[in-house]
């Protein structure tokens, strides 16, 4: 299936759940700069704990991020990956798919590590299902491997792309390795991101066959 994106198309929902996630962090931020105690407070409130299984927390916790970094990240890969299945498959699928992976994500955290005390944040499980439709609905969309190994764009290389297909399997690849090697005490949740990429392969899979947004600029499919 080709992917087509239109250079007009504005990914709204993309954009609101980027925006709630900088939200969120600045929240946080600002209780940790009126009491630096309240931080802890904040992740163990709103980040879900597997051994207490605070389902409330269970949305809030897809919103919340452990630093700068680990929302920068998380926001760049999902403008990348949102954009395209928001395009493809309209707002409504596409936010179903975000929260849906991010939570069943959580969910299999839960069922590996059940006795965890550590909170799980973030919203990798949620961007992961995206980058798994995007593997399986759109396998030969170009992804400029630039945004995923940082030395390439340090080193001054601007543009190496590869089928989408391609790169997420390495990719999954390597999230399977680390979580084979990984323990409970490990800061990244690598089993939540298995875990998304599968739900958002499922739901293409199973999803109605589609076409796609035609794309009208030679530059758009430098994703």
């Amino acid at each position: 299936m080709e992917v087509e994106e239109s250079a007009g198309s504005l990914p709204l929902v993309t954009i609101l759940f980027s925006m709630a996630n900088v939200a969120a962090w600045f929240a946080v931020l600002s209780f940790a700069v009126a009491d630096p105690q309240r931080w802890g407070e904040a992740y163990r409130t709103y980040g879900f704990v597997p051994a207490a299984f605070n389902l409330a927390a269970l949305p809030t916790s897809l919103f919340m991020h452990a630093g700068i970094m680990h929302l920068a990240g998380n926001v760049y890969f999902l403008i990348v990956f949102g954009r395209i299945v928001e395009a493809a498959w309209g707002a409504p699928r596409f936010a179903a798919l975000y929260l849906s992976g991010g939570l069943l994500a959580a969910l299999a955290h839960w069922a590996v590590y059940p006795d965890s005390t550590l909170p799980l944040i973030g919203a990798s499980g949620a961007i992961a299902a995206l980058m798994g439709a995007v593997a399986a609905a759109f396998p030969s969309a170009p992804v400029n491997l630039c945004g995923f190994i940082g030395p390439l764009f340090a080193a001054g290389v601007r543009r190496v792309t590869v089928p989408a297909g391609t790169a997420l399997l390495v990719w999954f690849i390597y999230q399977s390795l680390m979580f084979v090697l990984a323990s409970e005490s490990d800061v990244v949740a690598w089993v939540t991101h298995l875990a998304g990429f599968t739900v958002g392969a499922l739901a293409a899979a199973a999803g109605p066959k589609q076409r796609g947004v035609r794309r009208q600029r030679e530059d758009d499919d430098d994703y």
